[in-house]
């Protein structure tokens, strides 16, 4: 019944999606909105402040980025402009690569 199942999804469901443009946009923009991400500065500043990170984002009705790179002190404090990005990359998270060793 099981090995029914998958294949019919398979067939009915995984065969069917596409990624298109337009859904690698969409989906870009929803990462990249996502107070989640405030999660992957917290090993750097804290649970407390990347709380705080978030708050503020939503707050703004910005992303977690560009209220991190309106903090001058957190930037420098972080490594610099590129070194935040990096730590708020989700490929950076997603992907167990040398730049998430690099990032522990």
């Amino acid at each position: 019944m099981m090995s029914n199942a998958f294949k019919v999804y398979g067939e009915k469901c995984v065969k069917v999606i596409s990624v298109t443009e337009r859904n690698m946009a969409y989906i870009d923009d929803y990462v990249n909105s996502s107070p989640i991400l405030a999660t992957a500065l917290a090993p750097h500043i804290g649970y407390k402040r990347a709380e705080a990170v978030a708050k503020q984002a939503a707050k703004d009705n910005a992303t977690i980025l560009e209220t991190c790179l309106r903090d001058e002190a957190l930037v420098n404090e972080l490594g610099g402009e590129e070194r935040v990005k990096e730590i708020l990359n989700p490929d950076t998270m997603t992907r167990w690569g040398e730049k998430m060793r690099d990032s522990i």
